[in-house]
């Protein structure tokens, strides 16, 4: 009797042990193959999200694009660009517009170094162009025809204090 209750105690506990390495190996695979799985989705989740953020990025460059070939555009139309820039109003302080000719003289807007920003090399050569100086600021330029040259260069000027507050964005409260 007492050799039966052992030898049932005994496959008692070897089943018990079994079952118990088996419930170990499958709470692995299983909590691995969830760490996997956690793993891929924040992937896909960050992924989408710097997608999102950089169309928002792209779109809020392209506006400013808009906008300076509109008034490039009205003063390529023989309107005189005093005018023009009369009637453009600026979204708020630190954001100064202005225009440049060939040899590097500001014909409107604050005085800068034209030299200084790529952008304005880029833009007498037909192109538009995002350059930024630090310290300076982010420059928008487009060129402004007359016919088929460029006659000067127009430019959106971003103060280095409201680059942020502009075109930063925030994601995950980060």
């Amino acid at each position: 009797m007492k050799n039966k209750r052992k030898l049932l105690s005994k496959k008692s506990i070897l089943i018990i042990s079994a079952l118990l390495a088996i419930m170990i190996v499958v709470g692995c695979l299983l909590g691995y193959k969830m760490n996997q799985l956690l793993t891929d989705n924040i992937e896909n989740q960050l992924t989408e999200q710097a997608l999102l953020i950089s169309e928002q990025v792209e779109q809020s460059i392209e506006v400013q694009f808009i906008q300076l070939n509109n008034i490039s555009g009205a003063i390529q139309n023989d309107i005189t660009f005093e005018k023009v820039f009369q009637n453009v109003k600026l979204e708020q302080e630190g954001v100064s517009l202005g225009m440049v000719a060939l040899d590097g003289t500001v014909l409107y807007g604050p005085p800068i170094i034209a030299s200084e920003f790529t952008g304005i090399r880029d833009s007498f050569r037909g192109k538009k162009a995002v350059s930024y100086q630090k310290g300076k600021g982010l420059m928008f330029t487009v060129p402004v025809y007359n016919g088929d040259n460029v006659k000067y260069v127009l430019y959106k000027l971003y103060d280095d204090t409201i680059l942020k507050d502009k075109f930063g964005r925030e994601c995950y409260d980060g």
